[in-house]
């Protein structure tokens, strides 16, 4: 990692987010799914969002930079479902890449590779800034499968109830209703319950 390209962007970016009047909104939970609302107040402390970010950053600044994480590793886990529920291979480790054109999406031979080139790219994964993400994401993941199961369940039981109703046979239209499916759900998993934690967490230490 390049912990001078860290330390320039974070520190960029926090003081811009500072400066702009928008840190950490307040948020009342919103009760939308009985799997969500189990997490809704289980706060995230000061500590762990430490410890997420390497304990390179202390207080709010560590709380910013591990909802960038949180954010990337719950839209991976909802992937790893999508891709399960599709019956393709499973995701890869998360990596930097670009979206495709729309001469690569056209000419891909299978639904699988239709979908590999149409699977949601995050805006971090655009960047060419942030080379650390590659090697906090992975701990961030394992953080909210052992503290939050329910995410990934939510996920399967959505994307499965969907799957069904597309009839259990999928062809390229189907990989855009799922991946659609998919948004809706990293959605509610994103700002709804969940979610409220990270924007909570800063002042409850």
């Amino acid at each position: 990692m390049s912990t001078t390209l860290f330390l320039w962007f974070f520190s960029t970016t926090y003081f811009y987010t500072e400066i702009s009047g928008s840190h950490y909104p307040l948020k009342t939970p919103i009760f939308i799914d009985p799997e969500l609302d189990k997490i809704s107040y289980d706060l995230i402390s000061t500590e762990e969002h430490e410890k997420l970010t390497g304990n390179v950053f202390k207080h709010r600044m560590a709380d910013f930079i591990s909802r960038i994480l949180l954010e990337e590793a719950q839209t991976i886990i909802g992937l790893s479902e999508l891709r399960s529920v599709l019956g393709f291979a499973p995701s890869e480790v998360w990596k930097k890449r670009q979206p495709p054109s729309e001469e690569e999406v056209d000419a891909a031979p299978t639904v699988e590779a239709y979908y590999m080139l149409k699977e949601p790219i995050s805006k971090y994964q655009i960047s060419r800034q942030d080379e650390f993400l590659p090697e906090l994401i992975p701990p961030a993941i394992t953080f909210l499968e052992d503290r939050f199961p329910g995410i990934r369940r939510v996920y399967r039981r959505d994307l499965e109830e969907k799957f069904r109703s597309l009839g259990g046979k999928i062809d390229k239209n189907g990989v855009d209703d799922m991946i659609h499916e998919f948004r809706k759900i990293q959605s509610r998993v994103m700002h709804g319950n969940s979610y409220y934690f990270s924007y909570q967490s800063a002042y409850a230490s």
